[in-house]
């Protein structure tokens, strides 16, 4: 297929994209290296209990493994590398950050005491950071903005992919080796299942490396493509994102903080379900790493690609701020979904509204960063994209485990309260993020970019 044009004739621009051959392959391979990112990342939510079993340590201290190790990094270098990403070699930076991921991913298996594991989480995190907002600037200069929403949402559906092998082959991997003695590994010494587990998903983050590099660089649009006011302000200041983002404070906040309070509650429920089974209903981890890592592999995908085809629908119908009134109507329909899920005493019901909770959160996950890219100027969406991680994650990832341990531990004071513990933090954080992107509606109207139709 040859490239593509979007022209307006009103505004005196023309932008010639990609192929959509070659667009369509980046999007393979960066859907690729993100559910790898996500295995890694996610794997431990399964093995939670042999952790502390062997490690000795409690449900706050693994939280800080699930959420706070890792987030710590990932959300401090998530800027400097998207500005290395905004002036450097995208493919390159992405290649060298999956390699260093999946080591420190190995060392994490490896890992003897908590704080080895900690810093091995953290240079996890490291290796991530690289990937996100390279990979949003890649693809917005791949597709017109028309049509960002759907690669946007394949993209995005990584994550639930991700998370959902992370769980089929994780409980099948314990399930195969739950009756192994220790390996014994030369230099290293003997590993319990739990830790081979870490250093078998590792080895994929190695041919994602190698795969990056087949990816081209897409010629960078130094002039923003929409005559939207705040694009217009953006054609003023350059490169520089933190001006930018100052002056249009009033999208940029709700949106950011949405997103942020979305994933709070998001990060806690993908860590401590599988645990919450474990206690509550007394399922072992295979089985729940089964159910939940189905619903992952199915419906997160599921809604995170309708989602993005729902947002291009309504742009292409004329609604401007569309992919924002998708996201306001699918965190309103998590709230009541999230607080019941732990609550009910019957394990079938509960996989009910897990399965219902699970599309509805990646509908959020993959609309919202196709928000953040129609609303900013091309030469700053790395960076724009690194802002609202570094918010997402600090809060998201950072605390939304830790909270959940900390009501568990600190409030209720039994492992037995953390179905109460799960409710609380969904009944908090689902209803001000929706009241969050509420607020942002009426900025985004003036704000989002818009061709004539």
């Amino acid at each position: 297929m040859g490239a593509q044009a979007t022209v307006n004739a009103s505004q005196g621009w023309t932008q010639t994209w990609p192929p959509a051959r070659a667009a369509w392959w980046a999007v393979a391979v960066l859907t690729t290296a993100y559910i790898v990112s996500f295995v890694d990342r996610q794997i431990l939510s399964l093995l939670i209990e042999p952790i502390r079993a062997d490690l000795a340590i409690s449900d706050t201290q693994v939280s800080l493994l699930g959420g706070f190790a890792f987030a710590l990094l990932y959300t401090f270098a998530g800027i400097p590398l998207a500005w290395v990403g905004d002036h450097h070699s995208r493919r390159w930076l992405i290649a060298a950050g999956a390699a260093f991921w999946s080591v420190m991913t190995a060392l994490c298996g490896l890992s003897q005491t908590f704080w080895q594991m900690f810093w091995a989480r953290v240079g996890v995190g490291v290796g991530e950071a690289s990937l996100t907002p390279s990979a949003y600037s890649l693809m917005g200069d791949y597709f017109p903005p028309d049509k960002l929403g759907r690669p946007m949402g394949v993209y995005m559906a990584g994550g639930a992919v991700g998370s959902g092998v992370a769980l089929v082959v994780g409980g099948a991997v314990i399930a195969a080796t739950a009756t192994l003695p220790s390996i014994s590994v030369p230099l290293v010494g003997a590993l319990k299942p739990w830790q081979l587990v870490f250093v078998i998903v590792a080895i994929p983050g190695l041919v994602v490396a190698l795969l990056a590099l087949t990816v081209r660089e897409p010629k960078r649009v130094r002039e923003p493509l929409q005559p939207a006011p705040a694009q217009r302000e953006g054609r003023k200041i350059g490169p520089n994102a933190a001006r930018y983002l100052g002056r249009n404070w009033r999208l940029y906040l709700p949106l950011f903080g949405g997103f942020a309070l979305i994933s709070l509650m998001k990060n806690a429920i993908l860590i401590w379900t599988p645990t919450m089974f474990m206690r509550a209903h007394g399922w072992d981890a295979s089985s729940i790493g089964y159910w939940y890592g189905a619903f992952l592999l199915t419906l997160g995908p599921l809604g995170a690609i309708g989602g993005g085809w729902i947002a291009d629908h309504l742009r292409g119908r004329g609604i401007r701020e569309g992919a924002l009134w998708v996201v306001v109507v699918a965190t309103c329909a998590s709230a009541p979904i999230a607080v019941s899920m732990p609550l009910v005493q019957s394990s079938s019901l509960a996989l009910v509204l897990l399965a219902l909770l699970t599309f509805v959160l990646f509908v959020v996950g993959s609309v919202t960063p196709t928000a953040f890219q129609l609303a900013t100027p091309n030469q700053m969406r790395a960076q724009v994209s690194a802002v609202a991680l570094f918010v997402n994650n600090l809060l998201g990832i950072g605390f939304g485990p830790t909270l959940v341990a900390l009501i568990t531990d600190y409030v209720f004071g039994a492992d037995s309260a953390l179905s109460y513990s799960i409710a609380i933090v969904a009944l908090v954080f689902a209803p001000l993020s929706a009241l969050a992107f509420w607020l942002a509606l009426s900025c985004y109207r003036a704000a989002a970019p818009g061709e004539a139709t």
